[in-house]
């Protein structure tokens, strides 16, 4: 096990997000916390950062964390409705996103990955959709409308890239995974 409940270093109150470093570190988002806590793969407490907040590098509901090929971490901050680019140290790269419903605006994002090329994808949970971003944040696309239908989803939670290119969508509320 790594961590245990509590809001001490190496715990958490409600880690929702998880990813790995080129190093095999371990890096938990914690949305009730607004941090992110680093362990080393043998689950020993590295170190953690991240304050409450809507500053650059500060948050108000972490969850979706994914990292790059670079080491570049990404984490959906859900509750200020957007992305933000961090170095692995917490050092702020940048960010993208504001609450709306039009292209490149996110309503309470969840899950987050990269595919092969660092594009960056996020399943944009109340606006039942996914959109795609590159790596420096320039909105690309989006697809899904709400609805039960095939490409219609229904509060998205997570996302996922296979190495062929194939999109993978958690879609929660209708209980499926669409490909």
């Amino acid at each position: 096990d790594i961590g245990r409940s509590g809001d001490a270093e190496g715990q958490f109150i409600c880690p929702c997000g998880i990813d790995l470093d080129s190093q095999e570190n371990i890096y938990v988002t914690d949305e009730w916390m607004n941090r992110i806590s680093i362990f080393d793969k043998d689950g020993e407490f590295l170190g953690k950062w991240g304050s409450p907040g809507g500053d650059d590098g500060q948050f108000n509901g972490p969850v979706g964390i994914a990292i790059d090929q670079e080491d570049n971490l990404f984490i959906v901050d859900s509750h200020n409705h957007r992305v933000q680019k961090l170095t692995k140290d917490g050092k702020f790269l940048g960010k993208w996103g504001s609450l709306g419903s039009g292209d490149g605006e996110l309503n309470a994002p969840w899950g987050i990955t990269t595919d092969a090329k660092g594009y960056v994808y996020v399943a944009d949970h109340k606006n039942h959709r996914v959109q795609k971003w590159s790596p420096q944040g320039e909105f690309l696309l989006q697809f899904g409308s709400p609805g039960d239908g095939p490409g219609e989803l229904r509060y998205p939670s997570d996302v996922t890239v296979d190495p062929a290119g194939d999109i993978y969508v958690c879609d929660w509320a209708n209980n499926r995974v669409q490909v």
